[in-house]
């Protein structure tokens, strides 16, 4: 009798149909549908006293996909677990062994970083065993995150109000919304005011120009009201007062191409480029990498594939010209420490695929999201954009004073690689390399001068929380345009005008989803898997709302009262779990637990006994008073059997869209949904015989 197909078991049936289709006859290739053994839905799940030994159970919704996996790997000549090449896919593989009943060696681990005939035939040749490191590791994960989400939560039900829910790192991540938001609310701003010159040499008045100023009597100008604006622009203005150019500088400022996408950035630029959520963002990514369009989306690295920047390079050269292809290939070291997610940044498996070519293959915003990722994956191995940099230095003098002013013009003389990828306006950067103003929205351009313009806080528990940031903004003095006349050392300019313009100091914005990625990532919390899990989540426990406000198109996080309550109750009585840099420390115990340098028992004793003793003290506390509003939802009601029950009015009102809150019952039991499903999908936990934690990755 011939031996069977090989069997290749992936997660989704998409990836599945993509890789069928490239290896053809001999193999059978089957999706298991995400995970198939976690813990109990409705206990702890965990033994504390055995070494935090996990009680896994079948997923329900898996039952019948493993049954049908049985037969496959019954008939199978050779088993091959193909999940995601992270941690989760790696404890993907070892419960479906575990499920499947395969022996150790009675199957193979293969892992590929890009779904393409060249990767997966590479895997194919080279199979390994599982890592069980790799699987300790999100072990340790999933079982911190049960004992924080379904320990803390309960107490969260009885002393904020019922619904409420916790999780190890949304809970930081909500933090930095509720301090941010304290910090706006608690910030007054300081009037200042900024002078400007309009200057010109006196035989070419049409090369006028202005000069802001920027030293007064040898020291920073400290301009606070109306009367000390006006008493410099007298002045300036006397005819006593005599202007001459200090001296001329002309300097060439490079910009260097970012590095290729990582899953913040790639979060990052969506949100500012193309007004995607980071949840949206994941999703169109998964579909894009499962279609084989790019390379795995979970990622801290910034490697690429030498062979795929070859291909960048060929096709720069064609489309731009060589003038905007560095001489040698470009190769970025990862700044995130840690690194570990998967081995190479997010870009197109074929760099000379344009978005066009995908249209028959993939949905509008798929492309849209792919154009981002091939523009920045080329950017990353083109030239550096130069700018020409002029800055003028006036020196105006007068019987009582002296004032030295600026003027700066700044012109893209050579695009590079802002040829492919552009700058926006407003865009959230994520790369550290200093950013000229776009050229063609410059600040300070033109014009004459018309003359003088006519709650308690809760104390700290724990180190200070890094703001990502934040702090009183003030307008840069010094003018920008896009040239300078031609002005030499010495030579005298006569002034045209004096104004003076009114500022005021302003707060440190609120988060927007790029922003708190951003400094998820600075403080080392979380991981590329989890960002978009964690933004979901504290919006969909209605703990933030994304708020756009002051007509900007970026929205941002508001924390609602209730968020406001769950984060002071966490903050007072649990401020490790809520600290960033004790959460940081964690998410480096799991990474030394995946180099198999701690035990994951270990970590987790270490993190249990100061936690169990926080936990004693929190039951002994007060019940925390929530503002009106935010009521405790009703006690479930047994439904009538034969027939499913209406769903029950809660007398709330969607914390998203308004539309009246309702109590449903699913598979996992009770909850609260919007009565505005399926447009709106809010949703919150109701009683049960235990909680539900705050999901994540």
């Amino acid at each position: 009798m011939p031996p069977g197909p090989t069997l290749l078991i992936v997660e989704s049936p998409k990836k599945a149909r993509t890789i069928g289709a490239i290896l053809g006859s001999g193999y059978q290739v089957e999706a298991s549908f995400g995970h198939v053994r976690d813990l109990p839905q409705r206990e702890l799940g965990v033994d504390v006293a055995s070494g935090f030994q996990p009680k896994y159970v079948p997923v329900p919704k898996a039952r019948q996909r493993l049954a049908r996996l049985r037969t496959a790997v019954g008939a199978a000549g050779r088993v091959l677990l193909a999940t995601d090449p992270d941690r989760e896919g790696e404890a993907i593989a070892w419960h479906l062994a575990v499920a499947l009943g395969l022996r150790s060696g009675a199957f193979g681990r293969v892992a590929f970083h890009e779904i393409t005939g060249r990767a997966i035939r590479d895997a194919l040749a080279h199979p390994r065993g599982l890592d069980q490191a790799l699987v300790d590791a999100q072990q340790a994960r999933r079982v911190l995150d049960r004992l924080v989400g379904y320990q803390v939560s309960p107490l969260l039900w009885h002393k904020v109000r019922r619904g409420t829910s916790a999780g190890r790192v949304q809970s930081v991540a909500l933090r930095l919304v509720v301090e941010r938001e304290r910090e706006i609310a608690a910030f007054v701003p300081e009037e200042y005011w900024t002078v400007a010159v309009s200057l010109a040499p006196p035989e070419r008045p049409v090369d006028a120009f202005r000069a802001g100023l920027v030293e007064l009597d040898g020291r920073k100008p400290e301009l606070r009201d109306q009367a000390a604006a006006e008493a410099v622009v007298a002045w300036l203005r006397d005819e006593a007062t005599r202007y001459a150019v200090a001296g001329v500088e002309r300097k060439t400022r490079e910009k260097v191409p970012p590095p290729p996408f990582t899953t913040s950035t790639l979060q990052q630029a969506a949100a500012g480029r193309l007004r995607l959520g980071a949840k949206r963002t994941m999703a169109l990514a998964q579909s894009l990498y499962e279609a084989g369009a790019i390379t795995y989306h979970r990622t801290d690295s910034v490697h690429s594939a030498p062979e795929a920047v070859e291909v960048a390079r060929k096709v720069i050269e064609a489309r731009f010209g060589p003038e905007h292809l560095p001489e040698r290939p470009r190769f970025y070291a990862t700044r995130q420490k840690n690194a570990q997610e998967a081995h190479e940044a997010i870009r197109p498996t074929d760099p000379a695929r344009l978005a066009a070519d995908l249209k028959a293959s993939v949905a509008a915003d798929e492309r849209r999201l792919y154009q981002l990722i091939w523009q920045r994956f080329l950017a990353s191995q083109m030239a550096a954009a130069r700018y020409l940099v002029d800055t003028a230095q006036v020196e105006a003098v007068h019987p009582s004073h002296r004032a030295r002013l600026e003027a700066r013009a700044t012109l893209l003389a050579f695009p590079g690689y802002l040829a492919v990828y552009g700058v926006e306006e407003g865009e959230e950067e994520d790369d550290e390399s200093p950013h000229p103003q776009p050229l063609s929205r410059e600040a300070g351009e033109g014009g004459g001068c018309p003359g003088p313009a006519d709650g308690t806080p809760l104390p700290q528990t724990g180190p200070q929380i890094l703001s990502g940031g934040g702090g009183a903004e003030r307008e840069d003095p010094t003018p920008t345009s896009k040239r300078l006349p031609a002005l030499q050392a010495g030579e005298g300019l006569v002034c045209l005008g004096v104004d003076a313009a009114q500022h005021f100091t302003k707060p440190p914005p609120r988060y927007t989803e790029a922003s708190l990625v951003k400094a998820l990532e600075a403080l080392g919390v979380g991981r590329p898997s989890t960002y978009a899990t964690i933004l979901a989540t504290i919006e969909e426990r209605g703990y933030a709302t994304l708020t756009a406000a002051g007509g900007d198109r970026r929205r941002a996080f508001v924390p609602t009262d209730l968020g406001m309550a769950a984060n002071d109750f966490l903050c007072r009585h649990f401020a490790t779990v809520v600290d960033p840099a004790f959460t940081a420390g964690m998410e480096e115990g799991l990474d030394d637990v995946a180099r198999g340098e701690v035990g994951w028992r270990d970590l987790l004793a270490r993190f249990y006994g100061p936690f169990s003793e926080a936990l004693a003290a929190a039951r002994a506390a007060e019940k925390v008073a929530v503002p009106a509003g935010a009521a405790s939802a009703p006690k479930s009601r047994p439904r009538s059997k034969g027939r499913r029950a209406a769903p029950e009015p809660t007398g709330e009102s969607c914390p998203r869209c308004g539309k009246p809150l309702v109590r449903r019952v699913s598979a996992y039991g009770p909850f609260v949904g919007c009565s505005g499903f399926p447009e709106c999908r809010y949703t919150s936990p109701l009683p049960g015989p235990g909680p539900r934690e705050m999901g994540g990755r």
